[in-house]
């Protein structure tokens, strides 16, 4: 969903934004602080298979003025943005120092819902998830589950690091059979940086390659 300010004309992108019907929210424009108004859309959500589903449904039903605020302040900022799902104190602040050093804006998420309401207001360029993140079992993981439903167009801009205790560092089959872009063993937190850094660059290879094969096919 574009966003545009009726008074300074600024642009926001965030992802598509549900009301109840009949709904309206309002956020204030971070740049000029005009008060935006948010019509409801009749279009009805896309139901997504798992045990998530009920947390999606109830989250795209309970629109936060703070958490659209949240993103207007984040699109504000004008940086990369990254969203942190990690359960361990410790490995939650070494992330966020290092996502810092590395120039992102960091929000840190409490618990699975809290993840997907963040995401449904704000589009993230990294997000980190612990497979434990408010999880019995890691192959249950209600964050990574909705990750694994989200339309391509939406997906394609995030780039999805899973933290496992599992699987091995830069696993990529598993990485694909995941849905995620990168797989980082616990065990090396602290080479984070330096992984992230060469595998979004290699990312990012790929994509261009794609991109100019399916201009000169006529694709796009």
């Amino acid at each position: 969903m574009e966003i545009v300010c009726t008074s300074c004309k600024s642009k926001l992108r965030i992802p598509d934004l549900k009301l109840p019907p009949g709904k309206s929210a309002s956020l204030r424009c971070p740049k000029c602080d005009t008060k935006i108004q948010l019509a409801s859309d009749t279009s009805q959500p896309e139901a997504v298979a798992g045990d998530v589903e009920d947390q999606i449904m109830e989250t795209e039903s309970m629109p936060s003025e703070d958490l659209m605020q949240e993103s207007f302040e984040l699109a504000r900022l004008g940086g990369k943005t990254a969203l942190i799902c990690e359960p361990h104190t410790a490995a939650k602040d070494k992330l966020a120092d290092m996502l810092k050093y590395m120039k992102y804006f960091t929000v840190e998420a409490k618990d699975t819902r809290n993840a997907l309401k963040r995401m449904r207001y704000h589009l993230f360029d990294l997000v980190l998830i612990n497979e434990s993140f408010d999880a019995k079992d890691p192959d249950a993981n209600g964050v990574l589950i909705y990750l694994r439903n989200v339309e391509m167009n939406v997906r394609r801009h995030m780039f999805v690091v899973l933290i496992s205790k599992r699987f091995r560092s830069l696993d990529q089959l598993t990485a694909m059979n995941k849905s995620v872009n990168l797989i980082v063993n616990s065990q090396h937190i602290d080479n984070l940086e330096d992984i992230l850094s060469r595998s979004m660059t290699d990312n990012e290879r790929v994509y261009d390659i794609y991109m100019t094969s399916m201009k000169k096919l006529g694709k796009i």
